[in-house]
């Protein structure tokens, strides 16, 4: 559609809204509840068909069929395509297009890692992981606040608030060992803050989980209406996440590692 023909549009839409009140809506928006009782396959065929013989008056049929339809599914699944297509081109497409070999092979690092470095590793994921739990936080705050949330059956709303706290603890846990660092240590490195600080960043990605687990369990219940199917999704999150984030890591783990050094 031409830029100068939208207006026109738009113009149509609102004429017929204003005249004719009962009409079915043909605007892009969710029409009431009080029409969705004329929205049967007749009355929206009817309509579109007056709405094609008023607008071919002034408009090709191309152009028509292009108003019509240009807010349709398939638009819509075209153009989720289209921009999926996009991001996995610059996201990686470029990458491997511009990659290039190495011309040495890169010499094995054998020097343990020292301790300085390590400490600022633990901190910095920690960092990483707090704005995404706080967010997590301040949307669970926001849906209790929600009619769809008073909806929910008692159990439900349990399992939520359940979730709300465990992301809470989480926060809380990654948020203690830079406190633990400045308050304890002074800032300065040691390898016992290293150890605490570690087991704090680890232990808050349990929580972590059960907050995530529980609100997927919510959302199931919400769309499905089935409480088995809705549990029974939570248990495969918390399964699978933690199975990542703990499991599959603690199976990877290097035995003998080197003490760190202090720099």
């Amino acid at each position: 559609m031409t830029a100068a023909a939208q207006p026109d549009v738009m113009n149509f839409l609102n004429e017929v809204s204003s005249r004719f009140p009962a009409a079915i809506s043909l605007a892009t928006g969710r029409p009431t509840e009080q029409f969705f009782d004329r929205l049967h396959p007749g009355a929206l065929l009817d309509a579109l068909t007056r709405y094609e013989q008023h607008a071919l008056r002034d408009a090709s049929a191309a152009d028509v069929r292009t108003r019509l339809l240009q807010y349709g599914r398939t638009a819509g699944i075209i153009a989720g395509l289209s921009l999926t297509a996009i991001a996995l081109l610059l996201l990686y497409g470029v990458g491997f297009a511009l990659r290039r070999k190495p011309e040495t092979p890169m010499p094995k690092e054998s020097r343990p890692t020292p301790l300085k470095s390590k400490i600022e590793q633990m901190l910095t994921e920690a960092r990483v992981i707090i704005p995404g739990g706080q967010a997590l936080l301040g949307f669970q705050l926001i849906a209790t606040l929600t009619k769809a949330f008073s909806e929910l059956p008692a159990v439900f709303k349990y399992v939520h608030c359940a979730g709300l706290c465990a992301v809470a603890l989480s926060v809380v846990l990654l948020m203690t060992p830079a406190a633990v660092h400045r308050i304890a240590f002074h800032g300065e490195d040691d390898p016992d803050f290293f150890k605490i600080g570690s087991r704090l960043v680890v232990a808050a990605s349990i929580p972590l989980a059960i907050g995530i687990s529980a609100d997927l369990a919510v959302v199931f219940f919400k769309t499905t209406n089935d409480a088995t199917a809705a549990l029974a999704s939570g248990l495969i999150a918390l399964v699978a996440l933690l199975g990542f984030w703990l499991i599959y890591p603690i199976s990877r783990k290097r035995p003998g590692q080197p003490p760190a050094r202090q720099h």
